[in-house]
């Protein structure tokens, strides 16, 4: 399983931020919170778009997909828009979304 940790620029104060299955692609929201995606979070096995403050609490799930995975998520500069990729479990579709989001 592949984990999201955080240390200061020096590679003092290393924190582990998630615990369980696999969470990958980590994007910084600003300096407070962090976007991902995890398959060890959701109730089902397929990787979904998360996101939680950079001390690993309030965490949010932002996609809840059963049927699709979920990938590299990423802000717009101005913090309005969401966009990742989204593709089917066999991997014959892949398609791209960006959707305009409130406060993450």
């Amino acid at each position: 399983n592949t984990q999201i940790f955080v240390m200061h620029r020096d590679g003092s104060s290393l924190r582990q931020l998630t615990k369980s299955g696999t969470n990958l692609w980590p994007a910084f929201l600003g300096n407070k919170r962090i976007l991902f995606a995890s398959n060890g979070i959701s109730k089902n096995d397929t990787f979904n778009i998360f996101a939680m403050n950079i001390d690993g609490s309030e965490l949010e799930q932002i996609t809840n997909d059963h049927d699709y995975m979920n990938f590299y998520p990423a802000i717009s500069h101005d913090g309005l828009k969401l966009l990742w990729s989204r593709s089917t479990i066999d991997a014959r579709q892949l398609n791209l979304y960006l959707a305009s989001i409130g406060k993450i």
